[in-house]
């Protein structure tokens, strides 16, 4: 008769998973609802290596730590141990290309299992501890033969936690500078949103026309910052001339004193106004 103590259960010194025989509907259901939320992958321990006492056969675990893998099937997610000292043998066949993966079977009320394979497929399931590529003539495995590309080591959780700076993303975004979502802000270490962007890019877009000449009789274009350092240079030096105490400048001034206070006479100047002027010139005729 098989009772509660009876039913077969996992083997506590050797690789198994943390089921029970028969498991009742609460550990099921925790066991579907990690499914796709706790990632599959190694977490500790399950390294393959070469056997160097024995031709074509690898060892798979670990001398110190315990073997830790999270595996999915069938909609549920099962955690997969291997004690801490244990190498499991596996036997490679030269000239194919062979993964060693987990692989378990899981029925609820039903006797659960787990092995170490190799296969020459894969399932979208897989755990793949390493690949192997033996060419056909072969004599030995060699460490080079082992491909550990497939393989998804995960960080335990206890692991993550300690670690100093866990989330470097997230580290990331939260030195990100701050966004702005306006244009009459004055902050030199904050972004400009990309709605501000896209508007200057239509005000610039929309721009008239750079005029980089002076001689343009256009009253919509823009002159260029070329023209107006022109420009300022011209009237640099004319504010520098007139404001120079050379003769020069003296004399120029009291002609257009001279010229002000004489303006209606100057108007009213003719070549009849002054004498003996038009006789000369009849005489240049």
């Amino acid at each position: 008769m098989i009772n509660a103590n009876s039913w077969p259960q996992q083997p506590a010194n050797d690789l198994r998973i943390d089921t029970a025989w028969r498991e009742n509907y609460s550990g099921a259901t925790i066991n579907r609802k990690l499914a796709g939320v706790l990632p599959t992958g190694i977490y500790s321990g399950f390294h393959v290596t070469v056997d160097t006492e024995t031709p074509f056969q690898i060892l798979v675990g670990d001398a110190i730590e315990e073997s830790i893998a999270v595996v999915e099937t069938q909609g549920y997610s099962l955690t997969a141990r291997m004690p801490a000292g244990m190498q499991k043998p596996l036997t490679i066949q030269p000239g194919d290309t062979q993964h060693i993966v987990i692989t378990v079977d899981y029925q609820q009320h039903q006797v659960s299992t787990v092995e170490l394979v190799v296969t020459p497929t894969l399932t979208p399931h897989s755990v793949v501890l390493a690949t192997l590529q033996v060419p056909s003539d072969a004599e030995m495995l060699t460490a080079s033969m082992l491909d550990i590309s497939r393989r998804i080591e995960r960080i335990p959780v206890l692991m993550h936690e300690q670690k100093e700076n866990p989330h470097p993303q997230y580290q990331l975004v939260a030195n990100m500078p701050r966004i702005i979502d306006q244009l009459n802000a004055d902050q030199a270490d904050a972004c400009l949103s990309a709605r501000q962007g896209k508007k200057l890019h239509e005000l610039i877009k929309n721009l008239p026309p750079t005029i980089d000449h002076l001689r343009s009789q256009s009253t919509t274009d823009t002159l260029s910052a070329n023209q107006g350092r022109i420009l300022k240079e011209m009237i640099d030096t004319i504010n520098a001339f007139l404001s120079s105490d050379s003769d020069e400048i003296e004399s120029l001034k009291n002609i257009v004193e001279y010229i002000k206070q004489n303006k209606e006479n100057l108007q009213n100047l003719g070549i009849d106004n002054i004498a003996g002027l038009r006789d000369a010139l009849n005489t240049k005729l």
